[in-house]
């Protein structure tokens, strides 16, 4: 079947009918969900997964509370985004920690050498 250089995801049977849907939202929320997309596939899958999740269940009533359809799609498509810029988020400074505690100062280091050599004495003696 032809897709006419569309996305298979994008083709649907004309058997299907087909509404479209739509919500106004801040101007910003475009990039935002453009970025979100973009890196989407980047995430581990079960890290926003689990981020979305933790969003609802803190705030149910964000989706348990809409007046209509349009709110409810820009709630979870809200949801949706920050979860993912939460994961995005948390690597960065995952591997912002990760770099600084393997760059350990001198100072550092020596202060863990005498404090374990401390607690080394300490066990030694009060057996």
């Amino acid at each position: 079947m032809a897709t006419l250089g569309l996305p298979l995801v994008y083709l649907m049977t004309t058997l299907t009918r087909t509404k479209t849907f739509s919500f106004k939202a801040p101007r910003e929320l475009d990039d935002r969900i453009e970025h979100a997309r973009a890196v989407l596939g980047e995430l581990p899958e079960e890290q926003v997964l689990r981020e979305l999740e933790m969003a609802v269940l803190r705030r149910p009533q964000l989706l348990t509370r809409t007046s209509n359809q349009s709110e409810l799609l820009r709630t979870m498509v809200q949801l949706l985004v920050a979860a993912t810029e939460k994961v995005e988020r948390d690597r960065v400074n995952g591997d912002a920690y990760a770099a600084a505690a393997a760059e350990r100062s001198e100072d550092e280091s020596a202060f863990t050498r005498a404090s374990t050599r401390a607690a080394a004495h300490r066990r030694q003696r009060d057996p």
